[in-house]
């Protein structure tokens, strides 16, 4: 039997929008995503959230409601300026309201110190940076382990590792005034805030090789990583690894 136009065109509406209509029906059927993280699996925190699944496009508000954590204290840790709404603020903006800090901050420092505020575990391998504010509010918790201590005190934007163990309010201005112009010290290999194009072609990366992940010609040279993704909307923490894993081959 042959279909004419017309009931073939009926059939694929009727398949279409009642596919549609039983998903929805069944909830299985989403527009949005649900902004929901993954929690642990093993353990005595299964079920709990996982701090580790914080994606750039929560907001702040989202990030305190989701772990219990006070938007009072998320917005002083992170500085959000006093004119903006905190609670709608989202984390990928860090990057762009820190973009002049040496140093990244950015969601991975928003999962550390979510986690750390917590209680709750987190890898300490990589480093992930917070301003001395947020330093100030897990010391008040008391929350913070011997190792996480001596971590933050060497993980502190802007701040050295001595200022770090006696962090203050009045280091904010000293953060902002950072140079994010600087090339990373030649023993240095880690693709940071500051690091430009120029670095890594110091460090053996050839220009395709750079290209190649940026899949597009490379920029000029002296141009800052961090900026480059940042003005394209893109969320350097995230796609800084590529980088990192070609620097890491030489």
């Amino acid at each position: 039997m042959k279909l004419t136009s017309k009931p073939l065109a009926l059939a694929i509406l009727v398949i279409l929008f009642g596919g549609i209509m039983a998903t929805t029906a069944m909830n299985w059927w989403k527009t949005e995503s649900s902004k929901v993280p993954a929690v642990y699996t093993e353990g005595e925190l299964a079920g709990q959230y996982n701090p580790a699944d914080i994606r750039g496009s929560y907001t702040f508000g989202e990030v305190s409601e989701l772990f219990n954590i006070s938007l009072a204290d998320l917005g002083t840790a992170f500085q959000i300026p006093a004119e903006t709404d905190a609670a709608s603020f989202e984390l990928k903006s860090l990057e762009t309201l820190y973009a002049d800090l040496p140093q990244e901050i950015g969601t991975s420092s928003v999962r550390l110190f979510t986690a750390l505020y917590k209680g709750l575990p987190y890898d300490l391998s990589e480093d992930t940076y917070l301003l001395p504010q947020a330093f100030e509010i897990l010391q008040r918790q008391g929350t913070l382990s011997t190792e996480q201590e001596e971590y933050l005190s060497n993980h502190i934007a802007g701040v050295t590792a001595n200022a770090a163990a006696q962090p203050n309010i009045a280091a904010t201005t000293e953060l902002t005034s950072a140079s994010q112009t600087s090339s990373e010290p030649a023993a240095d290999r880690t693709v940071k805030g500051s690091t430009t194009f120029q670095d890594l072609l110091g460090w053996g990366v050839a220009q395709t090789e750079i290209e190649s992940i940026l899949g597009e010609g490379m920029p000029a040279a002296e141009t800052v990583i961090k900026n480059y993704y940042t003005e394209k909307g893109i969320e350097f923490s995230a796609a800084k690894a590529a980088l990192q894993a070609v620097v890491d081959s030489k």
